[in-house]
């Protein structure tokens, strides 16, 4: 088992809006400024959180949105594929206010347990842009192998409170040892 630390974040993650105009939204980024959050800081239960749209596989992908939390040593981003879809996490340790090591991902939080992965995250041009890469891609996506999400920050949009989680032991890992 990973942590209850990485289930609770990646519980955080689970209610978060994206609302119907943002699948809409251009995806050039939608503010001069970027995501005023870092990895290294605790997000979760802070009232909102940087969403990002961008593409996952530049080859054959389509459109994706993210929004990351974290408690300043793991932190997990969700990403969606389809505005009535559900949300695939990846989460990891902490590196810095901008990079972590990827370490697990989980198709759904409706699928209890979470499969290894080697990975980065990074926040990139000051906010601006959030990165997940993978070593090998672990699924597909609309017969699309996912191996790369680059996204732009669009909005901060309104986050679960700490006190609205679901119990962490809901989620769990299983990483090498």
């Amino acid at each position: 088992m990973y942590g209850a630390g990485i289930a609770a974040v990646m519980m955080s993650l689970a209610a978060l809006p994206f609302p119907p105009a943002v699948w809409a939204s251009d995806m050039g980024g939608g503010h001069g400024t970027g995501c005023p959050l870092r990895f290294d800081e605790r997000t979760v239960g802070r009232p909102q959180a940087c969403l990002f749209v961008g593409h996952y596989n530049q080859a054959c992908g389509g459109r994706a949105l993210a929004v990351f939390a974290g408690n300043g040593k793991t932190v997990s981003v969700g990403l969606a594929f389809s505005q009535g879809g559900s949300t695939t996490y990846f989460a990891g340790d902490v590196a810095s206010k901008t990079e972590a090591s990827l370490v697990i991902w989980q198709r759904s939080l409706e699928m209890l347990a979470a499969s290894y992965v080697s990975g980065q995250m990074t926040l990139e041009d000051d906010g601006r842009q959030l990165r997940v890469q993978l070593a090998s891609a672990p699924f597909q996506v609309g017969g699309c192998r996912f191996g790369e999400y680059v996204g732009h920050f669009v909005d901060m949009v309104d986050a679960l409170p700490d006190d609205t989680l679901p119990p962490a032991e809901l989620a769990t890992a299983n990483r090498p040892q």
